[in-house]
């Protein structure tokens, strides 16, 4: 009995949907008009069973019609009552289909996505921000979170989830199997400060849903980052002084922005990755891997974090590397080692 649960629920489940009642009782009908044209014309069932189809979606192609008054009788009650039960079935199909697009729109839908990269609230950056995601030649998924009344961004990589940052939107957006979660400032508050205090709020919402999951926050203030660690956020991007430095570099060094910005840009030639260092250049002096690493594999480091720590980009040629040691490298796809 406990084996035949499931299909019971199943089968309560679906029973009170017209549309699954209107395709059963259309299946009833065609093999009813099958068994009945069989039994009074002698024909094969398998014959007959291709005459009830052909008969009930009206096409008619005569190369099977019945000859004797019962089966007649059968052919004329399966074109009447066949026109209806298939112009409900198509109906509702077509209103199934709608309606599932619809919820995909209007963020409605669980999503079942997998190592995706999540996106709570949107903003001015959110488009540009998506379309570098998408041409990452690792093709990840993504799903917006946002307070908005249906998906600002379609692509079929892309899902949407409608609401704010609490624990039913999250289970909509399954967060739980997300690789990254993004969350961006709510630029409709004017006070800067206010932002980033909504926005290191989300990130903790996100955090205690999935400890797991890496965060990275849009903050508007530099002064927020005294602040940032209650959030328990991974990473930080302070928009005020990113723009700041880049125009600063601009003005002293003209033309030296459009480097920086291109390595920021994924679908570019070239892209920062961030790497382990491999167990073959552990004990090497910096100078030597620099050198390696452009000979054997086309890459070219330029960072070095000692340890996991803050870090220093073009470091001491004798440096000597260790384990636990992250290097920056520019490359034109991720390096395997």
């Amino acid at each position: 009995m406990v084996l035949w649960l499931p299909f019971v629920r199943l089968w309560r489940r679906l029973s009170g949907e017209s549309f699954f009642l209107i395709a059963l009782l259309s299946l009833f009908l065609i093999f009813a008009g099958a068994l009945a044209f069989s039994y009074f014309e002698g024909q094969d069932f398998a014959d007959s069973l291709w005459w009830a189809v052909v008969t009930v979606t009206t096409v008619g192609y005569g190369d099977l019609y019945p000859e004797t008054t019962a089966g007649r009788l059968v052919g004329v009650l399966l074109m009447i009552m066949g026109i209806g039960l298939l112009g409900g079935f198509t109906a509702g199909l077509a209103t199934r289909i709608i309606e599932m697009r619809s919820k995909k729109r209007r963020g409605v839908k669980q999503l079942h996505n997998h190592g995706h990269i999540l996106i709570c609230g949107w903003n001015e950056t959110g488009e540009e921000l998506v379309d570098n995601i998408l041409q990452d030649k690792r093709q990840p998924n993504v799903v917006i979170l946002a307070d908005l009344p249906e998906t600002p961004y379609t692509h079929r990589d892309v899902g949407f989830v409608q609401g704010r940052v609490e624990e039913q939107t999250l289970g909509l957006a399954k967060a739980e199997a997300a690789d990254t979660a993004v969350i961006l400032g709510k630029q409709s508050m004017p006070e800067p400060r206010g932002r980033d205090a909504n926005t290191l709020i989300d990130a903790l919402i996100v955090k205690e849903y999935n400890a797991s999951i890496y965060v990275c926050c849009q903050l508007f203030d530099s002064d927020s980052m005294e602040q940032a660690g209650v959030s328990r956020a991974d990473e930080f991007i302070v928009v005020g002084g990113l723009a700041g430095g880049l125009l600063s570099r601009a003005a002293l060094d003209h033309g030296s922005s459009k480097t920086i910005t291109s390595l920021t840009k994924t679908g570019e030639h070239c892209e920062i990755y961030r790497l382990a260092v491999t167990e073959k250049w552990i004990g090497l002096p910096f100078k030597e891997v620099l050198a390696r690493a452009k000979q054997e594999l086309d890459i070219l480091v330029i960072g070095l974090e000692q340890g996991g720590q803050a870090v220093e980009l073009n470091p001491s040629s004798d440096y000597i590397l260790q384990s636990g040691d992250i290097i920056s490298v520019i490359a034109e796809d991720r390096p395997q080692f």
